[in-house]
């Protein structure tokens, strides 16, 4: 049965069900990144023992706020695949922030798992970069769009742009200390990131 959702769409029971698509996607690729290198116990010790900023939140802070972010990230993207659908956009620019969206998603899920999985920060923070950028760009084209879409990105946006200062932080941080000027030079080199 279709009801009417405004001027020119109508709403049906699939918008219910790719609403809850998207919502699920975005915990899906969560959860894909998350399996990325080398987790566990080790992973856990060795995130531990890093040397954090003051004021680092704990870890207990991360899983609510990223659920959270999940969901408005999900009806985003249901947004833009509505606005897609209406009748009278078809706008190249929400077609690309439909595709930005989905890159976003999978350079979030690459940042997760290089940064922590792999246990290579400085690597890390190149995908968060690209993460945030994309993220940019998907706001910007859903505004260009028309409507006010793009409002529903600014949590995950704000949210990436923090996470990259904390990611920062723990590289910085986490440097391996330079040889002394007179001490001889290591015989293998150490890993670069």
């Amino acid at each position: 049965e279709k009801i009417s959702a405004g001027a020119d769409m109508e709403y049906s029971a699939v918008q219910d069900w790719m609403l809850l698509l998207f919502v699920v996607a975005n915990f899906a690729v969560a959860a894909l990144g998350a399996r990325i290198g080398d987790r566990g116990h080790g992973t856990e010790v060795w995130f531990a023992s890093l040397r954090k900023p003051p004021g680092f939140p704990s870890e207990a802070l991360f899983t609510p706020v990223w659920s959270a972010i999940a969901i408005v990230t999900g009806v985003a993207g249901w947004l833009l695949w509505m606005q897609n659908l209406a009748a009278d956009t078809t706008l190249p620019a929400a077609q690309t922030a439909l595709v930005l969206y989905g890159f976003a998603l999978g350079f979030n899920a690459l940042w997760q798992g290089v940064s922590i999985g792999m246990r290579r920060l400085g690597r890390g923070l190149a995908w968060g970069w690209l993460t945030w950028g994309t993220i940019t760009l998907t706001g910007l084209y859903a505004a260009a769009a028309g409507g006010w879409v793009w409002v529903w990105l600014v949590p995950y946006w704000l949210w990436t742009g923090y996470g990259l200062t904390l990611n920062y932080s723990l590289w910085h941080l986490n440097q391996p200390a330079a040889p002394a000027a007179d001490s001889p030079a290591p015989e293998a080199p150490p890993s670069a990131d």
